[in-house]
């Protein structure tokens, strides 16, 4: 392939279908820093002209290394090709982004999306709240029972709006039928902060025995609609360290309007779903919302929100506020001399993660001043989350993964959640090896 990608990219489409090709700013993580995907904007003829999103995924040549084959060998794309297949012809019985065309060539791994308006900037601009509603209604994962499936990083990132109105969930190489009772992730990547801890813990147990099981997923895929829907009402979730809590809600729920009835419901269903690790199932809750606006003459305002301080990151960082650590350290010994200073300083990068304001640079950077920090205080385990929090949920990369859990694991040799977590990224790393299979 050349240099020019709009050439090649356009040369690789099929002939006569596609026109106004444009291509985007690449993908942050490691598709970007390895040219692994080209990402473009079109329109679809066969469509009349249908506006559209398409992802090539350019494979692994014969000098790649490991990582690069983990995710971009041709056995890894002709899995992916498969799956989303078969995706494709279950139609509206999974709330996906409908797939234009998937095609696998020697040149790489071809998907063609329709075009849709991320959940997470109608969120950012207050645009979300007649949402809360939709997404319960339009995502619902037990309105077909013979196609079950499964998301593994639901979250208003990955949550699009058609042109119609309808939500439905992008990030499809995120997403699994079911097979057998249970889903064989193959990239266990997502965003445990926004869990609580009880689940995080149920679905780390099923990733490490191999598969997540129908309940547990269910679990999962029901508690990150909710608080999908709930942002639209409340706006995003500020994020934070460690798991979502009662703090953390108690926070996100003060800058609220405490008369909006959207806002007293969302109230009522997420303390107690904290505590259990669960929520009620989508169609009650949906039900609930409904009930929760009749009777007003207004049903659909934004609530009253405080306004929130824009973060600059990282050139403004030294006039910024500092936030304060959101959990303690775990260590039980005393602290080593200037950590609790060190720490606060992650405060501010470690927003900016969360709430997608860090490019792919700023991402390897703050991935560069975690492994300084973990050499320099080795015995706290925070350090060590959010540097695997990166190289998995952001960066993809199950090699570094496993190296970064191996490493935290000589200070910490007898964390046993920290064991686990490892004994999870082996089997990544192995599904990665065998070309997504498994071993089978």
């Amino acid at each position: 392939m050349t240099g020019d990608l709009k050439v090649d990219l356009f040369a690789l489409l099929p002939a006569g279908e596609w026109a106004s090709v444009q291509i985007l700013n690449q993908a942050a993580g490691m598709m970007a820093s390895r040219n692994w995907a080209i990402l473009a904007k079109a329109k679809w003829l066969r469509g009349g002209g249908k506006p559209a999103f398409i992802k090539f995924i350019i494979p692994a040549g014969p000098q790649a290394g490991r990582s690069t084959l983990m995710v971009t060998s041709d056995t890894r794309l002709q899995d992916l090709h498969n799956r989303l297949l078969r995706l494709q012809q279950v139609g509206d019985a999974v709330p996906i982004v409908p797939l234009l065309e998937i095609r696998h060539t020697d040149d790489g791994l071809l998907i063609a999306m329709e075009e849709v308006t991320p959940l997470e900037e109608l969120i950012e601009r207050g645009e979300a709240y007649d949402l809360s509603q939709r997404i319960l209604q339009d995502l619902d994962p037990e309105t077909d029972a013979a196609h079950r499936w499964l998301h593994f990083d639901i979250c208003p990132r990955n949550i699009g709006v058609l042109p119609s109105g309808r939500c439905v969930l992008i990030d499809v190489e995120s997403l699994y039928l079911e097979e057998g009772n249970r889903y064989r992730v193959t990239v266990p990547a997502w965003k445990p902060f926004r869990a609580p801890r009880q689940l995080v813990d149920d679905v780390n147990d099923k990733l490490e025995k191999g598969a997540i099981d129908r309940v547990i997923a269910a679990r999962k895929v029901r508690f990150e609609i909710a608080l999908a829907a709930a942002e639209c009402v409340l706006g995003p979730l500020t994020p934070e360290r460690g798991n979502l809590d009662r703090a953390l809600l108690e926070s996100w729920f003060s800058v609220a309007d405490p008369s909006d009835p959207a806002v007293a419901f969302w109230r009522q269903e997420l303390f107690p779903a904290v505590d259990r690790g669960d929520v009620r199932p989508i169609a009650e809750l949906c039900k609930g919302l409904e009930a929760a606006f009749q009777g007003r003459s207004e049903l659909l305002r934004a609530p009253l929100l405080q306004p929130v301080a824009q973060v600059v990151v990282p050139a403004a960082a030294a006039d910024a506020p500092q936030p304060a650590p959101t959990s303690a350290p775990r260590s039980e010994s005393a602290l080593p001399p200037g950590w609790s200073n060190d720490w606060k300083l992650l405060g501010l990068s470690a927003h900016a993660l969360r709430a997608g304001r860090l490019d792919r640079v700023h991402i390897a950077e703050y991935r560069a001043a975690l492994e300084q920090w973990a050499s320099q205080y080795p015995s706290q385990r925070e350090v060590w989350d959010e540097l695997l929090l990166v190289v998995i949920s952001y960066e993809k990369n199950a090699a570094a993964a496993l190296a970064i859990a191996n490493a935290a694991l000589v200070p910490l040799p007898n964390d046993h959640d920290l064991i686990r977590l490892r004994n999870i990224i082996q089997m990544w790393v192995m599904e990665r090896q065998n070309g997504g299979h498994g071993g089978r």
